[in-house]
């Protein structure tokens, strides 16, 4: 299984990390070796807003648990997008 890779940083917060280690670049040629490398940006969408950190991780946290003790009683895990679905129209 392959791993999930990206950063929270922005390319200008890269870039501008790389310029004190004395790497002088810009956010775009920043950019362009993560794209290349299969690498994406990832923000946070509730960030400042919504309920608050422990509401939203509880549930994954609820999940978590027994999940970590299938692999042991030799289940199997399996993942559902349970997104909701709507008609457009």
């Amino acid at each position: 299984m392959e791993r999930l890779r990206g950063t929270h940083k922005s390319t200008r917060t890269l870039a501008e990390e790389l310029k004190r280690q004395g790497d002088p670049v810009s956010h775009a040629s920043v950019a362009h070796p993560l794209h290349e490398l299969g690498c994406s940006l990832r923000a946070s969408a509730t960030e400042g807003e919504g309920r608050s950190l422990r509401e939203r991780v509880e549930p994954f946290r609820y999940i978590s648990r027994p999940v970590t003790r299938f692999p042991e009683a030799g289940n199997p895990i399996l993942s559902a997008d349970t997104k909701k679905k709507e008609r457009i129209g």
